[in-house]
């Protein structure tokens, strides 16, 4: 063989050999690219997620809050009325309509998984509790409201007795209707008065503790903004105590007492 051929032989190897080398450092280079890729992507992913929990977190805050404020209202608004009430002055009279219902609250599907991730039973089991609780204060004094309407259209005139009272007059049948709506409206105020301590209590609760898990997941600076709610381990029954049951039942009991299974709403 010449040395023609040896010398092609040699320069396809050498040549082979380079094209090896710069198609593996080509490949590693687009390699790294890739991960560099890949890990930008999953920082940018856990940005991103972190700053949708950081919003979940300050709106469900937000809407606990709300309900803490309304349900709060309600209680007050209740226990004046339970102060005024007495023999001659059912609750139901002495209780005001309320101008305006506060809008009802609902979970996101973000704001559900953040509270299942906190892993705190007592937390999901409030979370998902408490909406139900604030629409149905808003839906019963809606309710009240227009039960009071109703009896005020039955009324054929009003009077004045010696001590300045207002006596509403009920002729025929109407007499009869407006005795009922009035039971059901005393039900009702009564059923609330019952157990309103205890709700308020659990929305407060479930805010300081739902502030803390977030907190603890997210980090103040995350999460921005804190409200200043304490624990609420006792409360005040007065209002529960005194509240008058509804024809046929018994007194509310005393709700210092260990709290209540959770009703359904």
């Amino acid at each position: 063989m010449s040395s023609e051929f040896f010398a092609a032989l040699a320069g396809a190897i050498v040549g082979g050999l380079i094209s090896l080398v710069l198609q593996h450092l080509n490949y590693r280079r687009e390699d790294r690219l890739r991960t560099q890729s890949r890990e930008i992507k999953r920082e940018a992913d856990r940005e991103e997620k972190a700053e949708r929990e950081a919003v979940a977190a300050f709106l469900l805050l937000a809407k606990v809050s709300r309900a803490h404020t309304d349900i709060g209202n309600f209680r007050k608004h209740l226990s004046k009325a339970v102060d005024r009430a007495g023999p001659g002055n059912p609750l139901t009279l002495v209780t005001l309509p309320l101008a305006s219902d506060p809008p009802k609250l609902f979970l996101s599907a973000d704001e559900m998984i953040l509270v299942r991730d906190i892993k705190n039973d007592q937390i999901l089991n409030d979370a998902m509790n408490f909406t139900h609780v604030h629409a149905m204060y808003v839906d019963s004094m809606k309710l009240f409201r227009e039960l009071r309407n109703e009896i005020a259209s039955l009324t054929s005139e009003t009077r004045m007795d010696s001590d300045g009272q207002a006596i509403s007059v009920f002729e025929g049948a109407n007499a009869s209707v407006a005795q009922i709506k009035k039971q059901q409206a005393d039900h009702l105020l009564a059923s609330l008065v019952s157990f309103m301590d205890d709700d308020f209590r659990m929305v407060t609760n479930l805010f300081h503790d739902c502030q803390k898990a977030m907190l603890d997941k997210l980090g103040k600076d995350r999460l921005r903004t804190t409200w200043a709610v304490e624990r609420m381990e006792s409360i005040t029954q007065t209002a529960a105590r005194t509240a008058p049951a509804p024809p046929g039942e018994a007194a509310p009991r005393d709700a210092s007492g260990p709290r209540r299974p959770s009703r359904g709403r």
